[in-house]
């Protein structure tokens, strides 16, 4: 991320997790059965405990959206960034 930030103008970044759940369920997530709640329920609990993890920043995101411009060609300026949804 240091070289992106350092030759791009970032103007959002959005981690989208994969830390714990990609390793942790890595040839694993084919046996979680679609609409079993016990398979959802479980899956939504560890989806929770990344993201809070995450979000307290004990845990690095290794999935990250990123909305930049190059530096030397700024373009149209972005006045309500807000307006990307997390």
């Amino acid at each position: 991320m240091a070289v992106l930030h350092s030759r791009l103008d970032v103007l959002e970044e959005i981690p989208c997790g994969g830390s714990l759940l990609n390793p942790l369920l890595y040839e694993l997530i084919a046996n979680f059965r679609d609409g079993e709640e016990e398979d959802e329920a479980l899956l939504r609990k560890i989806c929770g405990v990344e993201g809070d993890l995450i979000g307290r920043g004990e845990l690095p995101s290794d999935f990250v959206v990123v909305a930049a411009r190059r530096k030397d060609h700024p373009g149209l300026a972005i006045s309500e960034p807000s307006r990307v949804r997390r």
